[in-house]
């Protein structure tokens, strides 16, 4: 059974972990299911004689032969790196994380702050908006939800306003898990709050530069107001890292759409958080964009309605073309810089930079942003004369503190072809990278970056683009309704889908819920 059950998602890795703690078969299936859900981004397994969750039902006809080999397994389990709490089953580490982020939650949100008089009278505010600053003047922990263009932002800016009219001297920080994330946020209360203030990830704020760093104690953030923003894409060892940096005091709001896709790591603590203290939530429904009303009811349809509703919703943006490589490149023709005899003007390029994006739900495959990006720009590439130049967009894949370039912000590359071999990663001393910000280096001392013809659904989230070309290939279902929504509410004005309606609905059936203990634990 171990090779069909690999063939239907298991890994060679999942039973290589069990088989190096076990001899006994059925405890090396269990130990291998622990790991295969903790890779998925569930903390824990849960076991009784009458379910399992999450659920075995991805692997189809094996389900209750596998089902029966885990129960078996139970009574010769002690000895084993795992962790166990009302029939739910934990690797070591998971349990660490829920349990540091359990005891720091407790300490925020039952300690003792003082309210923060200010008046709200300011007309722009929408009701829930000013709902969601009191809460945030007045209890220690609070949090702000909302899809694109409900003003979580507009309503932070408002909160640091209010916040600083009480006193001038208050310590703010504005953070969030990726740079793009902390860029966008700093850019956004820049629009609103007069003076300078500067977000940071979190991992810059905890200074938190390779694992190893997580394995020392955390250092105290001595802050009045901490404002983190993207809290979706939070995993549970950064998110119980940084909690347990906070010291006493301190004002917590946490910002986020809990139904975006969650972190590729283990752990959704955010949706965790929200359903076990509803009361420290506002959530903003108010949209104040004008863009495509059909997109919006689209998005509304995927959190509030049934199957039938949302496939009805989505033909409106099927595809009318049947797919090939040939028509994406002339779409990406359409929208994209073509090669060209004058060097583009930056300015324009950054202004057209987010127009328009293909999203797909995977990395790997034909249809994977891998092999998509390096087909269109290689045959963009190729098909330059020389002395033009091509404007490339790309994507940043890791921090560089000292150029002020992080993991996930967007540019452009400029690139001229010379006489001479010449390929997509070697650069002339002249080739040049653009940044939102007026961020100009030259392409040689760029850090790791891909080309960004397309991304993945999971690297979108926190962007928006005018127009978006969505790409659902087979496989896509395993991360259930969540994909849709997070890819569909990136696009402002245009939304083209291509995808199988099968897939589509096996999405749509998958249960999107993490396994915790969170909520449980904490009432504890």
């Amino acid at each position: 059974m171990k090779k069909e059950l690999i063939e239907k998602g298991l890994s060679e890795i999942d039973f290589y972990f069990g088989e190096a703690l076990s001899e006994r078969e059925e405890v090396v299936f269990f130990l291998a299911v622990l790991l295969f859900f903790s890779r998925q981004g569930h903390i824990c397994v849960k076991v009784t004689e009458e379910e399992i969750i999450p659920s075995l039902s991805l692997f189809e006809e094996y389900e209750e032969p596998l089902k029966e080999k885990i129960l078996k397994a139970l009574p010769y389990l002690e000895g084993l790196p795992i962790h166990s709490f009302n029939n739910r089953f934990y690797l070591l580490r998971n349990w660490n994380h829920e349990t540091l982020f359990i005891e720091h939650v407790k300490r925020l949100v039952f300690q003792d702050v003082e309210r923060i008089e200010c008046s709200l009278e300011d007309p722009s505010l929408a009701p829930e908006q000013k709902a969601a600053i009191d809460k945030a003047l007045t209890l220690p922990l609070s949090i702000i939800t909302g899809g694109p263009g409900t003003g979580k932002t507009y309503t932070a800016a408002k909160l640091v306003e209010a916040f600083l009219a009480s006193s001038k001297e208050a310590r703010i920080i504005l953070t969030a898990p990726t740079g793009k994330a902390a860029a966008r946020l700093e850019e956004s209360l820049g629009k609103y709050v007069e003076g300078s203030f500067k977000a940071q990830t979190l991992h810059s704020l905890l200074g938190i530069y390779t694992n190893l760093d997580f394995e020392r104690k955390s250092t105290l953030i001595y802050a009045d107001l901490i404002i983190v923003d993207e809290c979706s894409m939070i995993d549970a060892r950064l998110f119980s890292f940084f909690l347990a940096s906070l010291k006493k005091g301190t004002r917590l709001v946490l910002m986020g759409d809990p139904f975006q896709l969650p972190s590729v790591e283990a752990g959704s603590f955010f949706a965790d958080l929200m359903e076990a203290f509803p009361s420290l939530s506002t959530c903003l429904k108010l949209n104040f964009r004008s863009e495509q009303d059909s997109i919006k009811e689209l998005g509304r349809a995927l959190l509030e309605k049934g199957e039938e509703e949302v496939l009805k919703q989505i033909e409106k943006f099927s595809s009318q073309e049947k797919f090939s490589f040939e028509n994406l490149l002339a779409y990406v023709k359409k929208y994209c810089p073509l090669p060209s005899k004058e060097k583009p003007e930056e300015e324009m390029l950054l202004k057209d930079l987010e127009a328009f994006r293909i999203l797909s739900s995977m990395r790997k495959g034909p249809l994977g942003v891998d092999a998509l990006n390096k087909k269109i720009a290689s045959t963009l590439f190729s098909e330059m004369r020389t002395g033009e130049f091509l404007a490339l967009p790309i994507l940043i894949i890791k921090n560089n503190y000292e150029l002020g370039l992080y993991n996930g912000q967007s540019g452009i590359v400029v690139r001229k072809k010379r006489e001479g071999k010449m390929d997509l990663y070697s650069f002339d001393e002249e080739d040049m990278a653009f940044f939102p910000g007026g961020k100009t280096f030259k392409c040689a001392l760029l850090p790791f970056f891909e080309y960004a013809y397309a991304i993945s659904v999971h690297k979108s989230q926190g962007s928006e683009y005018d127009r978006v070309l969505l790409l659902i290939p087979p496989g896509s279902e395993v991360f259930g309704k969540e994909v849709l929504y997070t890819a569909v509410t990136r696009a402002k004005k245009h939304l083209e889908i291509e995808a199988r309606v099968s897939i589509i609905q096996a999405a749509l059936k998958k249960i999107p819920l993490r396994g915790s203990g969170f909520k449980e634990r904490i009432l504890l």
